[in-house]
């Protein structure tokens, strides 16, 4: 899901940043977020005949979420959070900190 942060983009000039993880070469990064309330499509509920056991399945396809505050954001494949990539002063918490941290530690050809 894309945000819109601040003005409109296609007001200003912008241009695409490419996030490369220094650890393992990853292109994708995560967004990490508590406080978050997710509604989850159950496709099938299945109950034991001769017992206590109750079964549960999700439709993957059929999930949303409402809230959530970004707590960190993380390579997809390695899983190491943006923060403990190298040197940084402050932590990378909004899409501010995180553009600043991909175009001063990703190559952007």
């Amino acid at each position: 899901m894309a945000r819109k942060v601040g003005r409109k983009m296609a007001e200003k000039e912008t241009k695409q940043l490419k996030f490369k993880c220094p650890q393992c070469d990853c292109t994708t990064i995560e967004e990490v977020l508590y406080d978050v309330v997710q509604y989850s499509a159950i496709s099938v509920i299945q109950k034991e005949v001769d017992g206590n056991g109750v079964y549960i399945d999700y439709d993957p396809k059929r999930v949303s979420h409402d809230g959530g505050e970004v707590s960190s954001y993380r390579c997809l494949d390695c899983q190491t959070h943006i923060d403990d990539l190298g040197e940084w002063d402050e932590p990378v918490m909004d899409e501010y900190a995180l553009a600043e941290w991909i175009q001063d530690h990703c190559p952007q050809e």
